[in-house]
């Protein structure tokens, strides 16, 4: 399972990071909204751990932004297949 933890208290995120990954969850970790933009971005994600109260973008403010409609088309299935695994580069698609 891919698990995207957003959190800027270094102290908290790290307790749950280690807890999910002695779980056998794959952990990213976004610091801010931004972060966890451009992640969600490139991405597919089982969870998402989301702090509501992030600096630079609220937790809600991301949220809203989660729940917009994206223009992939497809089942969740189908697009499990174009999961990038953290620190793999994103593969160009083929024309």
């Amino acid at each position: 399972m891919c698990v995207l933890l957003v959190g800027d208290d270094r102290l908290i995120g790290s307790g749950v990071e280690d807890g999910l990954t002695e779980a056998g969850m794959t952990v990213d970790w976004a610091h801010d909204g931004r972060q966890a933009q451009l992640a969600l971005e490139t991405t597919l994600y089982d969870l998402v751990v989301l702090d509501l109260g992030l600096s630079r973008m609220s937790g809600t403010e991301l949220l809203d932004w989660i729940r917009k409609p994206r223009p992939y088309a497809g089942t969740r299935h189908d697009r499990t297949r174009h999961r990038r695994r953290p620190g793999e580069r994103p593969e160009r698609r083929r024309r």
